[in-house]
């Protein structure tokens, strides 16, 4: 019937994990196929239409070489139809006597379903294969009563939108058995602010709960990270103004932020810059490929002793905490020390308690290259901060502290944080002349919030400001890599590679899963990367080194390689313990309850559908923020596993997506039949064949092309997984 396009602007990866979760997937994500084909099949059967073939999946010849590959994964027939499941898993179709997405055919059907004076009819067509010729335009045909064309225009609307009709309600029904049966949520509850957006910039802290966005509506605290937050800020686009209801305590205030790309690239969705609560939980550790160069050795590790999924801190240094904001709190203050973590360890996914451990997990020296870069001015001063209390301004430039020139700009949020509580003196130059400001640096309340994000400033938090770093060189220490290899002040760095020492596969996958990606990172004067290239660098494996390319007074490009090495007076603040996001029940008591809130979210999804849609239409929204099948399945794996209330909340999403994408006014879409079909009920008759064939091929190439990138976007996400 039509092309069932598996589509979603969803972007994170996570593996299906067991067997059984993947099983849940395929039968979700098979379901909402399903129920798609099901509402086509039923009205055209009601509408007294032949459908010969009901197919989940697409059942295409694909040959690869010599080899030629099943159609379908099987098949059987009951009474006048087929049905089967296709071996391509990207849709479904129903095939309805006398019609056919295929172009190709679309002579074929013409002719099969023409009855009256056969023998001529074969004759006159095997003579003009084109039906537009003039000799069959002059002869009268009749059509098979029970083929698809035969019917009048409104039962064809009917069969073409019941697809549609039937996602949309399934849609609902999904909602509110995941209402009713019960669900989980990611709350509104901040993390983290994140330095140099407009949520760290008016001050939200941690632990601050959004309870409301925008004006119109009333509080609820039941609003939803993913669902309500991440989707108004996408929506309402870059730098425009949304204004959100705080409850801080017993405080409620609002707040006006202004969304933002991520420093001024435009292909990123806008965001005001928070992150979800965490609880204390551990989910992973970052850094735990880095101990074990063997895999030997580290598959036979002491796993008493490291860190797994699941682990429950209940105790820093042996401080005790009450919830996961309090546990950041602690860990930011002890963020140089070396720790012990006290987790309790359940047996497999049981409620036994196995033990409790006391597992060590030591300080991570900062890896150092010996270069200090320039520091540029101040691009954002957080409110309410001792920078803003002291009048600091954008474009200031901190020269010196307490006296002390500032030297490596990497290092000076950390220099700041050790004098948290002491008056400091800060030399400022501002607009050509230099002040002195006075001001004291306070302890930070979580630990910080470190993001793979080119262009992104540096946050000296413990006064509140963040600022640029350029890519030239104002000093070189003594004896250090960089001095070494010949580097020199005033040399501008070009661009740095991140190479592995062993260059094979599994050292390359091990690497990227560190540090994101091994391309080449562009970095000059103005292109602000030095920070993100520092940050790499303390997440990279031991053996890997950088190769730097730089330039000299405008001379030819050199290229250097530098191995990090380890500061001993300097750590690295982030441990990579990766912590569970805060999650929180939702349940109805009723059913009427849950039909209600299922409505409302199927309401909610399609308008967000229609606004993702329009979005990237007029440039909002760059289309590289797509996914594509592998994407899909990714999200649905991790929904599953969270529960089937999550699932099936997802599967809503989807089903409004099936529902609105074919819905389009592009031809082999149900929008472009139905396009077809008003044009012939306005007009009362049938759009040209010749016209609705080329429109048909030139829809078919624009969802081809769609899918191909779509899935190219997916390789590009995936493929460092796997490769």
């Amino acid at each position: 019937m039509d092309i069932c396009l598996l589509f979603a602007s969803l972007s994170d990866w996570l593996s299906l994990g067991l067997w059984l979760t993947i099983l849940q997937v395929a039968f979700g994500l098979g379901m909402v196929i399903f129920v798609h084909e099901l509402g086509h099949f039923l009205v055209a059967k009601l509408c007294g239409v032949k459908c010969e073939k009901f197919y989940i999946g697409f059942d295409a010849p694909i040959k690869i070489g010599p080899w030629q590959l099943p159609r379908t994964l099987g098949k059987f027939r009951w009474g006048e139809t087929e049905y089967g499941i296709g071996i391509i898993p990207l849709g479904g179709y129903v095939k309805m006597l006398g019609q056919d997405d295929n172009p190709a055919n679309y002579q074929k059907e013409a002719n099969r379903i023409k009855v009256g004076d056969q023998q001529d009819a074969s004759a006159d067509s095997s003579e003009h294969p084109d039906d537009s010729s003039p000799a069959n335009e002059e002869r009268e045909f009749q059509l098979d009563p029970r083929s698809y064309p035969a019917k009048p225009v409104p039962s064809r609307m009917m069969i073409i939108s019941a697809g549609v009709i039937m996602n949309v309600i399934f849609a609902a029904i999904f909602a509110t058995v995941a209402f009713r049966l019960g669900t989980t949520y990611t709350p509104c509850v901040i993390g983290n602010a994140i330095p140099g957006y407009s949520a760290w910039e008016f001050g939200l802290e941690p632990g601050d709960r959004i309870i409301q966005i925008g004006r119109n509506g009333t509080p609820n605290d039941q609003l939803r990270f993913l669902h309500d937050l991440q989707s108004k800020v996408l929506f309402s686009g870059a730098n425009n103004e949304i204004e959100f209801l705080i409850r801080r305590g017993d405080e409620e205030r609002w707040f006006t932020l202004r969304p933002t790309n991520s420093f001024g690239d435009s292909k990123d969705p806008p965001k005001i810059g928070v992150s979800p609560a965490y609880t204390n939980v551990l989910r992973s550790n970052v850094f735990d490929e880095h101990e074990d160069n063997d895999e030997q050795d580290s598959a036979s590790a002491d796993t008493a002793t490291t860190i797994q999924p699941g682990d429950r801190v209940v105790a820093v240094n042996g401080q005790p905490f009450d919830d996961g904001l309090a546990l950041q709190t602690l860990l930011a203050r002890l963020s140089n020390d070396d720790l012990t973590l006290t987790v309790e360890r359940k047996v497999d996914d049981g409620d036994e308690l196995l033990e409790t451990l006391d597992i060590s997990v030591p300080h991570r020296p900062l890896r150092r290259l010996g270069l200090a870069m320039h520091t540029g001015p101040i691009t954002g001063v957080r409110v309410g901060s001792p920078a803003h209390a002291a009048g600091l301004q954008k474009g200031d430039r901190i020269k010196s502290v307490n006296g002390q020139a500032i030297g490596d700009p990497m290092i000076l949020p950390e220099q700041l944080r050790r004098l948290a509580g002491q008056q400091v003196d800060l030399e400022v130059l501002r607009d050509g002349e230099r002040h002195s400001v006075q001001l004291t640096p306070i302890e930070r309340s979580t630990t910080p919030l470190y993001r793979f994000d080119k262009a992104a400033p540096v946050a000296a938090e413990a006064i509140g400001v963040v600022y640029s770093v350029s890519g030239q060189v104002a000093a070189v220490a003594a004896d250090s890599p960089a001095e070494k290899a010949g580097l020199q002040v005033d040399d501008e760095i070009v661009q740095v590679e991140f190479v592995p020492q062993k260059n094979d596969r599994q050292e390359g996958k091990l690497e990227r899963r560190q540090t994101g990606s091994l391309d080449p990172v562009e970095v000059n004067v103005n292109s602000q990367n030095w920070p993100y290239v520092f940050a790499r660098m303390q997440y990279i494996r031991p053996e890997t080194t950088l190769k730097i390319m730089y330039r000299r007074k405008n001379g030819p490009a050199k290229t250097v390689t530098l191995a990090p090495v380890a500061s001993e007076e300097w750590s690295w603040e982030d441990r990579g313990l990766v912590f569970e996001s805060l999650s929180e029940p939702l349940q109805v008591g009723t059913w009427s309850q849950a039909l209600v809130m299922g409505l409302e979210q199927t309401w909610d999804d399609l308008t967000k559908v229609f606004t993702v849609l329009r979005k990237i239409v007029t440039g909002g929204i760059s289309p590289t923020n797509l996914g594509g099948p592998a994407m899909i399945v990714a999200v649905a794996g991790s929904e599953a596993s969270q529960g089937w209330g999550r699932f099936l909340l997802f599967l809503t999403l989807l089903s409004a997506n099936l529902a609105v994408i074919n819905f389009l006014p592009i031809p082999v879409l149900d929008g472009g039949h139905m396009m077809f079909l008003t044009y012939e009920g306005v007009t009362g008759k049938p759009v040209n064949e010749r016209l609705q064939f080329q429109l048909t091929l030139i829809g078919l190439a624009l969802i081809l092309m769609l899918m191909v990138f779509v899935i190219g976007l997916d390789i590009k996400r995936f493929a460092e997984w796997f490769l």
